[in-house]
């Protein structure tokens, strides 16, 4: 992948998760609001009953398989072995959805109430929820294996457009529930008929792309085995983080209370916000590494190493400071001032975030190469590490336990995933922390420091200038970041797309008009 598609990519990928941060962060207040603490903890709760909860154990790694196998596939041109990977996990998929629909509506029956402390008066509502819940993933998980085949040749940009769609929708249909008085069952039918759409969309898209593709019965068995032999490491990785992703609600739920679940989530989604940007890079490295690999192109792939890292840094460090210095006029004015108490949570939370970018794309990188096997006993000691201190500490200082079980649990392996990724990739830890550690954090450190100290002389009063100081701060970073941290021929680069994207913008509205 070239700098141009690897911009572009990411440029897809931050427009729609920058829209969709905004939307939750816009939404989440009036679903308190609305909904009030109680019920907003119980649905909280609930969504974990989606594919971005607990169901995402019945992926069974097999989407992260596909994309890799699309992506090398696709680059070989190797349409037979690109079929029949497709359509082995496309039909697993349409099994697992009935599995998994049938498991939601047994426990949402018999377990829902023994299991979360639910008051008793939201329980039928709940239990209508999830059989709605029921139905909604027969769709939702087989779209997992059209959405990997859109990855799989790098066409984020669609997907972008596809779920910014999805989200502006979703969230007017949501506002005007709430307005009208509904409550949790109407807001989960509108995730249900959203899905739908998005996948039947999402489908025609894929055709599009790759109009060869299509469901055949059987297959070559090396192709297969193979599949099955990487999904199977996968899974380990999805069932950690199947774990990591839901634990803390669930532990909250379930040994405190769901209206806790609450402030959790409010810390949460500060969280989130940098845990997004983190991820816009990563995200797209991962088809790159595996074509790169398919080709033997060792070059290239510590060239992804190095500028992925060094862009991923640079776009989340001043993020995570930000936050951490701005967290409690952020809950006052977003939220309510009786939350002022979640800002500690939040900056705990956010801990780990000072030092997990820089080893993020190496992951998504490990992933992509074959490695997974290496990744799964660190990741398995971290999430077991966090598990164990966070039921521990959530009994004596409640949901702050969570969020250090996280910090240290991270914290524990980072070294270990430091030294993994320099021998995989054949780059010393001296050189990359020289070239792409360093400067950034260096200028983090003075962004931290000037943002602390206007905020020590002048506390924000509103949340707009919560947000200016905020955008001041980052885009502060962002172009001193530019101007000492990038090499001439990196800025020479990103001034031509630049020009070439404004191009391009031009010659379409010239177009249309």
């Amino acid at each position: 992948m070239g700098l141009n598609k690897l911009v572009k990519n990411t440029f897809s990928n931050s427009t729609s998760l920058f829209l969709r941060v905004v939307i939750s962060y816009l939404m989440t207040p009036f679903l308190i609001n609305g909904l009030g603490k109680d019920l907003y903890g119980v649905w909280m709760i609930l969504v974990t009953f989606t594919l971005t909860g607990s169901l995402s154990f019945f992926t069974f790694g097999f989407q992260g398989a596909l994309v890799k196998y699309i992506a090398e596939f696709h680059a070989l041109k190797k349409q037979r072995e690109l079929n029949e990977v497709f359509s082995a996990t496309f039909l697993f998929y349409c099994v697992g959805a009935l599995l998994c629909s049938a498991v939601i509506l047994v426990f949402s029956r018999f377990y829902l109430a023994d299991v979360f402390n639910i008051p008793i008066a939201e329980l039928p509502t709940a239990q209508m929820v999830l059989y709605i819940f029921a139905v909604m993933i027969l769709f939702e998980l087989p779209g997992l294996a059209i959405c990997a085949i859109i990855e799989g040749v790098q066409r984020f940009d669609i997907l972008a457009i596809l779920d910014i769609g999805r989200m502006i929708v979703l969230a007017g249909v949501t506002l005007g529930v709430l307005y009208c008085g509904q409550g949790l069952v109407s807001i989960a039918l509108a995730m249900f008929f959203s899905t739908i759409i998005y996948t039947i969309v999402m489908g025609f898209a894929a055709k599009q792309l790759v109009p060869e593709c299509r469901i055949v019965i059987g297959g070559d068995k090396a192709t297969l085995r193979a599949l099955f032999l990487f999904t199977r490491d996968l899974f380990i990785l999805r069932i950690n983080g199947l774990i990591y992703n839901n634990m803390d609600k669930m532990i909250i739920g379930i040994l405190l209370s769901t209206t806790l679940v609450t402030d959790y989530d409010i810390a949460n989604r500060i969280h989130s916000l940098a845990l997004t940007i983190m991820g816009l890079a990563p995200s797209v490295v991962l088809p790159a590494a595996s074509a790169f690999d398919a080709a033997n192109d060792s070059e290239r792939q510590t060239k992804l190493l190095l500028k992925g890292s060094k862009y991923t840094i640079a776009m989340t460090l001043p993020i995570v400071v930000t936050l951490l210095i701005l967290a409690e006029g952020l809950i006052r004015y977003w939220i309510s001032p009786q939350y002022i108490h979640v800002a500690l949570y939040a900056r705990l939370f956010l801990l780990y975030m000072l030092f997990w970018p820089i080893i993020q794309v190496g992951w998504n990188m490990l992933v992509g190469v074959n490695k997974v096997k290496s990744i799964v006993p660190l990741q398995t000691i971290s999430i077991c590490a966090n598990l164990i201190i966070s039921i521990i500490l959530v009994r004596y200082i409640g949901v702050a336990g969570t969020m250090i079980g996280t910090v240290v649990a991270n914290f524990m392996i980072f070294f270990a995933y430091l030294r993994l990724i320099s021998n995989t990739f054949q780059v010393s830890i001296t050189t990359f922390l020289r070239s792409v550690v360093v400067p950034t954090y260096l200028l983090g450190g003075v962004i931290a420091l000037s943002l602390y100290t206007i905020t020590a002389y002048r506390l924000p009063e509103s949340l707009l200038q919560v947000c200016l100081y905020g955008v001041v701060s980052v885009v502060a970073y962002y172009i001193a970041y530019f101007v000492f941290c990038i090499d001439k021929v990196e800025k020479i680069r990103f001034t031509e797309m630049y020009y070439d994207l404004q191009n391009k913008i031009s010659q379409t509205l010239t177009r249309r008009a």
